[in-house]
C-alpha cells in the first residue's frame, strides 16, 4: 500500500467515525423528544434496545439532556431581561450580558452535536374519528391513518421507525436496503425494506396484513402472564409474509399462523369496510367508535368474546349497532346524547 492509499483509508476511517458520532448525538435528541412526550411501551422498550446497542448511546443521551437542561437556563436568562427593563436592581446591560453568556454556552454545547444534514423528521400523526389522514413522509413513504388513530414516525439517517399508539394504519414504503423500516404496534413488531402492508392495534393483539411485497413480523420479546403476573419471555418465532397474506400476534400467545386474504379486505377502512374475521365483541365496538362521533359501550358480560366474522360499513352505524344486539340478542340503550349501551336484556 502506498503512503498516499494509506493516508486515503486513514481519512476514510476518521470520516465514518465522525459521521457514526454525529448519527449516534442526532438519535440521543430524537430520543430525549420522543420519552419527553409520554412514550408508548413498544418505545420504551426500543428505546431499551437502543441504549444496548453501544456504550456510547447512553453517554450521548445524558449529553442530551444536559443540553436540555441548558437550554432551559438560556429561557430563564431571557426572561430575566424583562424585569432589568422595569428598573429592578438589575442593570440591564448585565442581564443582557448574562444572556449573552449562557447562549454562548448553549452554542459551544450544541455545535459539536450538530445533526447530519441529511433530512429527519420526528412526527406524531392523529386521524379524528371518523375521518382518514394519508401524510408522505420525509422518505417519500406514505401512511395513511383510519379512524381515530395515532401514529408516531421517526425516520433519520440510520434508521426509519414507527410506533401505532393506536388504531389502524396502511403503509406503502419506499425502498432502501441501507434503512429498513420498522413498525412497533401493541406487541407486534414489523421490518420491511419497501413494500405495501396494513397494520391494525386492537389492544393485545395486532393484525399485520400484506398487499405487496414482504415484511418479517415478530413480537416485541415480551409477554403478559395470564395470571397477571410479572412479563416473561415470549418464544414465538418471527414470521415472513408475503403479498396476500396476514397475522395476528397477540400478547398472550405470540406470532399465530399466516393466513390467505381477500386483497380487497387489506385495509378495507379505507373504502369505507371495516372486515372482521373471528372478532372478539369487544374489539367490533372499539372499532365502531373509531368511526363515528357517537360512543358505543358494551356492558361486562361473556358476550365481550364473543366472535364476530362480519363485513360492516363504517358509514352505518346505527344499522350496525342493530346488528349486533338483534345477533347477540342485546338491547340498545341511549343512556345520553351520542352513548349508547348494548346490554342483556333483563
Amino acid at each position: 500500500m502506498t503512503k498516499k492509499q494509506a493516508q486515503d483509508q486513514s481519512e476514510a476511517i476518521i470520516a465514518a467515525e465522525e459521521l457514526k458520532q454525529r448519527t449516534i448525538r442526532a438519535d440521543a435528541h430524537l430520543w430525549r423528544t420522543t420519552l419527553d412526550d409520554e412514550p408508548s411501551e413498544a418505545e420504551r422498550a426500543e428505546f431499551a434496545a437502543w441504549l444496548a446497542e453501544d456504550s456510547r448511546h447512553r453517554s450521548a443521551f445524558e449529553r442530551a439532556g444536559a443540553v436540555w437542561s441548558l437550554t432551559g437556563e438560556v429561557e430563564r436568562a431571557a426572561a430575566a431581561v424583562k424585569p432589568a427593563r422595569r428598573g429592578l436592581r438589575q442593570p440591564l446591560w448585565l442581564a443582557a450580558a448574562s444572556l449573552l453568556i449562557t447562549a454562548a454556552a448553549l452554542f459551544l454545547v450544541l455545535r459539536p452535536s450538530a445533526p447530519p444534514t441529511a433530512a429527519q423528521q420526528v412526527v406524531t400523526l392523529t386521524a379524528p374519528p371518523g375521518e382518514l389522514l394519508t401524510t408522505t413522509l420525509a422518505d417519500q413513504s406514505s401512511v395513511t391513518l383510519g379512524g381515530d388513530s395515532a401514529l408516531r414516525v421517526i425516520l433519520t439517517v440510520t434508521a426509519r421507525r414507527a410506533v401505532l399508539l393506536r388504531g389502524d394504519a396502511f403503509f406503502d414504503i419506499t425502498h432502501d436496503p441501507e434503512r429498513p423500516f420498522t413498525v412497533s404496534a401493541g406487541p407486534a413488531q414489523v421490518r420491511v425494506l419497501g413494500t405495501q402492508f396494513a397494520v391494525e392495534s386492537r389492544g393485545s393483539r395486532t393484525l399485520v396484513a400484506v398487499a405487496e411485497g414482504s415484511v418479517r413480523v415478530a413480537t416485541d420479546g415480551n409477554r403478559q402472564d395470564r395470571s397477571g403476573g410479572a412479563q416473561s419471555a415470549l418464544s414465538s418465532a418471527a414470521a415472513d409474509l408475503s403479498a396476500g397474506l396476514g397475522i395476528t400476534v397477540d400478547r398472550h400467545s405470540g406470532v399465530g399462523a399466516p393466513r390467505t386474504l381477500d386483497p380487497n379486505d387489506i385495509a378495507a377502512w379505507r373504502d369505507g369496510r371495516l372486515v372482521f374475521v373471528s372478532a372478539p365483541l369487544l374489539e367490533v365496538v372499539k372499532a365502531l367508535n373509531r368511526y363515528d362521533q357517537r360512543t358505543l359501550y358494551l356492558d361486562p358480560s361473556p358476550l365481550a368474546q364473543e366472535p364476530v366474522t362480519a363485513t360492516l360499513r363504517i358509514d352505518e352505524f346505527d344499522a350496525n349497532v342493530a346488528l349486533l344486539a338483534a345477533t347477540f340478542d342485546l338491547t340498545i340503550d341511549e343512556f345520553k346524547a351520542g352513548h349508547l349501551n348494548l346490554k342483556a336484556r333483563e
